[in-house]
């Protein structure tokens, strides 16, 4: 997780270099990664059946693979097409592959039923320490070798995710056997006839659109305010430092409290965050405070929302069903990104972008409320206990 999470959020950093280096438009590369997020979740719930099917770390390996070559791709690429290919295609099923939701369906189906949510919690962590370290190490080889030589390291540092997922090997096939893909097919149709499950996708997406508009574009939004463009960097290793500690204790609470009612006022305070940032003074301090509140909220939504599909559906269907939760949030994603760009090159200003974020934050917390927390009725042959 510190290595894929890591790299995925250090691609904000190449919109400014990338677009200055070809004369870009900022859209262009904002497209590119819109198209990577769409593509990383329309892909997710197909490899999240391959993992609940043949196991996680086969598939872990095969998408950190595709990753490599798309991060590779992306520091050869001359054209606008290419980018689309490399970053936004290569790079968003390598990630489907290669993703937390992959890591969260395994941690799910071994961690023990009393500290599950507390382990998806660390899980999640993870990948923020990996926001942390990646991304200030990324910036600082931007500035000093060149935003080439920075994708090149960061493509091979992905080439590490394999021989980790060897820790996954064997240890779900002990606890869960494989459902075939009649299963698969009928674990969908189940949860997307329930309501609560769907205000659940909808949630996600709203996370989707705030965590992809800020990775990405914050680091621009800072400079073009006339901030040092190492703050920009600073900014979202912050967030990453913050989320350790937020996810950390969201999974902790989950496991205490109503993660329904938790994941509400999750949304309601990031509404209030923003509001903050786009209405006080801006200056150094005002952004690092920013930047470590909304780090307290940023994936603390991804252990309670994993915890509620665990809950309602149980742990054999996992990657897949979660990996459709994971297609709404990528889908936010899409729109965050290109939004951003787009507003962005209309208005000169992405005021109103923080706007749609904060009225977003504001529904999520409202969608959240009528969701149950109950075990989905399900038919004797797919029933897990």
């Amino acid at each position: 997780m510190i290595f894929s999470f890591g790299t995925r959020n250090s691609f904000g950093l190449f919109l400014e270099p990338v677009s200055t280096f070809y004369e870009w438009e900022r859209t262009i590369f904002a497209t590119a990664i819109a198209v990577q997020n769409l593509i990383w979740g329309l892909s997710q719930p197909f490899f999240g059946g391959l993992a609940d099917r043949y196991g996680e770390n086969k598939i872990l390996s095969i998408g950190a693979f595709l990753y490599f070559v798309g991060i590779l791709g992306m520091a050869l690429c001359t054209t606008e097409q290419s980018l689309y290919l490399t970053l936004g295609l290569l790079c968003g099923i390598g990630l489907s592959g290669a993703s937390i939701t992959i890591v969260i369906a395994a941690v799910t189906k071994i961690a023990p039923t009393n500290r599950r949510s507390f382990f998806l919690g660390l899980i999640t962590a993870a990948g923020s320490l990996g926001q942390f370290i990646v991304v200030p190490t990324t910036q600082f080889l931007i500035s000093t070798e060149g935003w080439k030589v920075a994708a090149v390291i960061l493509a091979i540092m992905v080439l590490l995710i394999p021989a980790f997922s060897l820790g996954f090997r064997n240890e779900t096939q002990k606890e869960i056997s494989r459902p075939t893909k009649s299963e698969i097919t009928t674990a969908y149709n189940k949860a997307l006839r329930h309501k609560s499950y769907l205000l659940l996708l909808l949630g996600f997406f709203v996370c989707g659109f705030h965590v992809a508009f800020i990775t990405n574009h914050l680091p621009a939004y800072i400079h073009d305010l006339g901030i040092n463009r190492e703050l920009g960097a600073l900014a979202i290793s912050i967030i990453g430092l913050f989320n350790v500690v937020g996810a950390s204790a969201s999974g902790y609470l989950g496991g205490i409290f109503s993660k329904k009612n938790l994941l509400s006022l999750l949304y309601l305070l990031r509404a209030l965050v923003m509001s903050y940032f786009l209405l006080a003074p801006t200056t150094e301090f005002n952004l690092i405070v920013f930047s470590g509140l909304i780090g307290l909220l940023w994936l603390s939504t991804v252990p309670l929302t994993s915890g509620l599909v665990s809950v309602m559906f149980g742990q054999r269907y996992m990657g897949s069903l979660y990996g459709l939760v994971f297609l709404a949030h990528q889908l936010g994603a899409f729109f965050g990104v290109l939004l951003g760009g787009i507003i962005f090159s209309i208005f000169n200003s992405y005021d109103y972008m923080w706007v749609c974020a904060i009225g977003l934050s504001i529904l999520a917390s409202a969608i959240h409320l009528p969701i149950e927390e109950n075990s989905v009725p399900m038919t004797k042959t797919w029933q897990i206990n």
